[in-house]
C-alpha cells in the first residue's frame, strides 16, 4: 500500500453508519485520518485508527490507535464568505501557523489547531472568523 493520502469508506458496525474520509496508511491496520466526519466527534483529523480491509476501498472501524494531536473548532458560515478571499487569506495563515482546515457541505467550517499551539492561537482564530463578511 502507498504511503500517500486517498480516500475510503469507513463503515462503523456499532452504530451501522458508513462515512468517506481521506487517510494516510501509517503501517499494519493502522490509518490517519486526513479529513472530518461532522456527525461524528470521535473521527476528526488526525486521529489514527485501525481498520479492518473489507473490499476495494472499505474498511470496517475496529477500534481508535491514538488520538489526535489537533484541537477541532467548528464554525458555520455562508457561501459567500466560504468562498470570499478574505477567508482564504485567513486560512493561508492558519496554514503557515501550523493549523489545518476543511470546509464540509460548502459552510461547516472546520479548523485543527495543533494542541500545543492552542493556548495561544484559539482565541485569535475565533476573533479573525467572527470578523469576515
Amino acid at each position: 500500500m502507498e504511503n500517500r493520502p486517498f480516500e475510503v469508506y469507513i463503515n462503523f458496525p456499532q452504530d451501522k453508519t458508513r462515512a468517506n474520509f481521506e487517510v494516510l496508511w501509517l503501517g499494519d491496520d493502522v490509518f490517519e485520518l486526513l479529513s472530518s466526519d461532522p456527525f461524528n466527534e470521535e473521527m476528526l483529523y488526525g486521529v489514527q485508527v485501525v481498520l479492518k480491509p473489507v473490499a476495494d476501498g472499505e474498511y470496517e472501524y475496529v477500534r481508535k490507535h491514538k488520538e489526535s494531536g489537533f484541537h477541532t473548532l467548528d464554525f458555520l458560515i455562508p457561501k459567500a464568505t466560504a468562498e470570499s478571499s478574505e477567508l482564504k487569506r485567513c486560512l493561508d495563515s492558519l496554514g503557515e501557523a501550523g493549523c489545518e482546515w476543511e470546509i464540509i457541505f460548502g459552510g461547516m467550517l472546520l479548523i485543527h489547531i495543533p494542541k500545543s499551539r492552542q493556548a495561544e492561537l484559539e482565541k485569535g482564530i475565533i476573533e479573525e472568523i467572527q470578523k469576515l463578511p
